[in-house]
């Protein structure tokens, strides 16, 4: 067993930042987003390399920081308890079916399910189980501890949540161009710091899936990811992120420039997924400009999605048109649009199908959770916890909805709205990349992102007094007056959240 360089890292900072306070782990969390493909610790199991991954670490002492700091019961709890009732029937029905179906006789041995090895094999209890049952606890803990903190932060430190989502996002998009440099110039990448997990797909440590492109004109960067796939939920939510602050903030220069750069970005990702899933958000804003125009009268709603369309399709003709990238350009679209959905995007609709099938057999219960894999979530929850699951899910889904929707009706007009935005953009551009092809349930960003919302959408007033009064001094409460945040004061005092 080894320690790598990132995971020494990872460890100085994260003891640091818990000394500080769960908030300022709570940061790093959000910071460590991206490092998907990076493991702090390596070791051998069962004659394969095996790794620890770095995110998952901060998760867990990011849950074990609020269990180590006893304060009595947080602010919020009460809003929580139909969030905790349906995620526990989803994780106890997870564990029983992972732990029971896979060793029925009436299906074990008798099935067929689809293996992370790519290979079809029948079905019965595999180390895969277990560890899935260990991501998805993990998860849960993490949504709800990330509600809890976020409901008891003031408004300052909800901008710096926010800002720090963002800054992830940008993060994965420096990484990303940095490692396109270097499979096109030969600019130094250090692969043995950013992408070091000899579980996730990696052909060796010094490079991350060089056969991806190779049967074509181009390269496919991955960055910090282990595939380009993994990397869409990501680079969509984070372009749905900057189109969120293009359409509702100013500085639309700034705004617009950081929209054209993820976009191109996301071209140079050649996955499929991505150019699907960015063409929804895209095609998203322009009808709600239309929208707006239409009924609202508002002509300058549709005058911003229109001005970024324009702005992306020059800057793809200049690049189309240009006699160097040119060949490129052109193998990629081909790669990508043509030939690769009409393969059937290496048989991942034929996978799905099989899955949809799976759950069929199984009566609906499922395989039990971590038996399939498969390329969405949706066919990953039904295939290995069959209706059940996939109910759940969508239950979880529309409570979260609630949380914001009611938070909608209450909120002034002077609140803090944006933050609350900047985050639902973020979760729905990373719900619909997952939906397309990408399987996110165990992606710790899902769950960070709707904790998010639920936190910052529980609170009665998403300004603070002191702001409010500046505005308009009658509409200023006071902390007397607001017993949430009285409490969530309280609270993150107790809790040592201060340093």
């Amino acid at each position: 067993m080894s320690i790598t360089a990132i995971g020494a890292l990872a460890i100085v900072t994260t003891v640091a930042a818990w000394v500080r306070g769960t908030k300022h782990l709570f940061l790093l969390l959000v910071l460590s987003l991206p490092f998907q493909a990076a493991v702090m610790v390596e070791f051998d199991l069962l004659e394969q390399r095996r790794g620890v991954s770095l995110r998952y670490f901060i998760m867990a002492v990011f849950c074990l920081s609020l269990l180590t700091r006893p304060a009595g019961k947080p602010p919020g709890m009460r809003r929580l308890r139909s969030l905790f009732v349906i995620t526990s029937l989803f994780v106890t029905y997870s564990v029983l079916s992972a732990f029971i179906i896979p060793r029925l006789a009436v299906f074990s041995g008798s099935l067929l399910v689809y293996r992370e090895n790519g290979v079809f094999s029948a079905l019965e209890p595999v180390s895969t189980n277990y560890t899935h049952i260990l991501n998805l606890c993990l998860c849960v803990a993490t949504f709800f501890c990330t509600s809890l903190v976020a409901m008891a932060l003031d408004r300052d430190w909800q901008t710096w949540a926010v800002r720090a989502l963002g800054v992830s996002g940008a993060l994965a998009v420096v990484l990303l161009l940095w490692h396109l440099l270097n499979l096109y110039l030969g600019w130094w990448f250090p692969y043995y710091f950013f992408a070091n997990n000899p579980g996730a797909m990696l052909v060796d440590r010094g490079t991350v899936r060089p056969d991806l492109g190779r049967a074509y004109a181009f390269l496919r960067p991955s960055g910090s990811f282990s595939e380009p796939s993994v990397a869409a939920p990501m680079l969509c939510g984070y372009l749905a992120y900057v189109m969120a602050e293009y359409l509702h903030l100013r500085r639309v220069a700034v705004h617009l420039l950081k929209c054209t750069l993820v976009c191109a970005v996301i071209f140079a990702l050649t996955s499929t997924t991505a150019y699907a899933a960015a063409l929804m958000i895209v095609i998203y804003s322009l009808l709600r400009g239309i929208a707006k125009m239409l009924m609202k009268a508002q002509v300058a709603a549709l005058t911003r999605p229109v001005l970024l369309v324009a702005v992306v399709m020059v800057c793809f003709l200049v690049v189309y048109l240009s006699p160097s990238l040119a060949v490129h350009t052109s193998e990629m679209l081909r790669a990508n649009v043509t030939d690769k959905v009409g393969a059937d995007a290496g048989n991942r609709i034929a996978l799905e199908r099989f899955a949809i099938g799976l759950a069929v057999e199984t009566y609906g219960f499922g395989a039990g959770l971590g038996s399939n894999v498969s390329f969405t979530v949706w066919g990953y929850l039904l295939s290995n916890t069959g209706l059940i699951g996939v109910i759940l899910m969508f239950c979880l889904g529309m409570k979260v909805y609630g949380h914001y929707n009611r938070w909608r009706k209450c909120a002034t007009s002077v609140g803090d709205g944006h933050n609350v935005r900047l985050v639902g953009a973020m979760l729905c551009g990373f719900v619909v990349a997952g939906s397309i092809g990408s399987q996110i349930l165990f992606e710790p960003a899902l769950w960070v992102l709707l904790g998010l919302i639920v936190g910052l959408c529980g609170q009665r007033n998403a300004v603070t007094p002191r702001s409010l009064r500046r505005i308009s001094p009658r509409l200023a409460p006071t902390l007397e007056q607001d017993p949430v945040r009285r409490l969530g004061d309280d609270w993150l005092r107790s809790a040592a959240f201060h340093g």
